[in-house]
């Protein structure tokens, strides 16, 4: 007969002899990830399938090619990710879900080359949305992430553009929100001599109460603990082509070139490579440090983007002038995807972090990203146009085997999040 299904019920179970018992075949709920069995024997039952015959004509135990063979070839972490996700599948999609098509999860790949410098990183897509849109329909109406403008107003749009940019230009003359600086927010000053909308200056107002929240999230001993526990990156999304790509060049690789974000806007400048940056970035007193470690190491890591169209992979060791770099961690993002007021489409937010210890915290610090960007668009609502924050998960999966390295959030942690009220 068959072994009970009760046996692949009792979590608890470490060993199982079941020899001499003229089995013809084990249930399949025992290879379950769930399980801790280190020891099982299934010696001398006439079992049908021949794998099995072959493992029972010995005395020895053979947990592992046994467990493996009733999982269909699949490691336990595989069966683990699998059993997860089909326990997720089976409840409710959590309030704050951005639901996307069943296979059209984006996907950060993650190459070999990184694991030995930075082998962690998490990331999401925060969009927002009119709270009245049902799902799934609401990504179809997006507007400016930081305001309650259409998108599709271009007229609007346009003259935002010009009101931030004077706003900006402002700006560039005042100290720049660093994480030794944790300057007032810019709205503060005087900017009536400016002929600017109030619609201009509240989605400059809540774009600088998101930049500085990643700052006092770096700041936070208990989560960024001043970079050394993860760094947080954010890009506007509508700019991003996916698949994205998380490696690492040679320290010496003059081959990719990008242009920092923390240079500001002065383009002029021209684009450097990392191991140049990281250089200058010596003589910032917030990132001296970080330079330090990262001018050591033999590898820089980095989360890029492939430029040509329609092409999904890059090999490890290898890469060329067609990326863009969304990020050099843990100096600084780049400028080309960098976050904008006039964001539109979602925002992407990641974070990595230089040792495998250090997932929960950047779990952990992504987790107060979210809840902080909820605080600042939705406590803003204006009365008739509730907008609302969802959150779409992103897929970080081994480049070299395509298997699932992990996903945030999961949904015990979107069910960390606020309500939607």
């Amino acid at each position: 007969g068959t072994l009970p299904e009760l046996f692949g019920l009792i979590k608890s179970l470490s060993i199982i002899d079941v020899s001499n018992n003229g089995l013809t075949a084990l249930h399949p709920n025992l290879g379950s990830a769930s399980l801790k069995i280190k020891k099982l024997i299934i010696a001398n039952n006439p079992f049908q399938d021949k794998k099995f015959k072959k493992l029972a004509a010995t005395d020895k135990c053979q947990a592992k090619a046994i467990l493996q063979l009733l999982r269909k070839g699949k490691s336990k972490r595989q069966a683990k990710v699998e059993e997860k996700e089909k326990a997720e599948a089976s409840r409710a999609p959590p309030p704050r879900q951005f639901t996307t098509e069943i296979g059209k999860r984006k996907r950060i790949l993650l190459h070999r080359d990184v694991l030995s410098v930075r082998p962690v990183i998490c990331a999401a897509i925060l969009h927002v949305v009119n709270a009245n849109d049902a799902l799934p329909n609401r990504s179809e109406h997006e507007g400016l992430f930081f305001g309650s403008t259409d998108v599709e107003n271009e007229n609007l749009v346009s003259s935002l553009e010009t009101e931030i940019a004077l706003l900006e230009q402002k700006e560039t003359f005042s100290p720049r929100l660093t994480d030794d600086t944790l300057r007032n927010d810019a709205n503060e000053q005087s900017d009536s001599y400016m002929d600017v909308s109030d619609g201009a200056r509240s989605l400059m107002k809540k774009f600088n109460l998101f930049i500085r929240a990643q700052t006092l999230i770096h700041h936070n001993p208990e989560l960024g603990n001043k970079r050394r526990n993860g760094a947080l990156g954010s890009h506007n999304a509508s700019a991003l082509s996916w698949p994205l790509h998380f490696l690492s060049c040679k320290r010496k690789d003059d081959t990719v070139k990008f242009s920092p974000l923390r240079e500001g806007w002065m383009e002029g400048k021209g684009k450097c490579t990392p191991r140049e940056y990281a250089t200058r970035a010596l003589s910032i007193p917030d990132l001296r440090k970080h330079a330090q470690a990262l001018l050591s190491l033999p590898r820089f890591p980095m989360l890029v983007m492939k430029e040509t169209e329609g092409v999904n992979s890059i090999e490890d060791n290898y890469l060329d002038s067609d990326v863009t770099v969304l990020s050099v961690s843990p100096l600084t993002n780049g400028w080309e995807t960098r976050t904008t007021p006039l964001a539109a489409g979602g925002i992407l937010i990641e974070c990595s972090a230089g040792d495998e210890s250090l997932e929960v915290n950047c779990r952990q610090m992504l987790l107060q990203l979210i809840k902080e960007t909820i605080k600042i668009i939705e406590e803003s609502n204006e009365q008739g146009k509730q907008k609302v924050v969802l959150v779409e998960a992103v897929d970080i999966v081994r480049a070299w085997n395509k298997q699932l390295q992990t996903t945030f959030p999961s949904y015990e942690e979107f069910s960390e999040l606020p309500e939607i009220t």
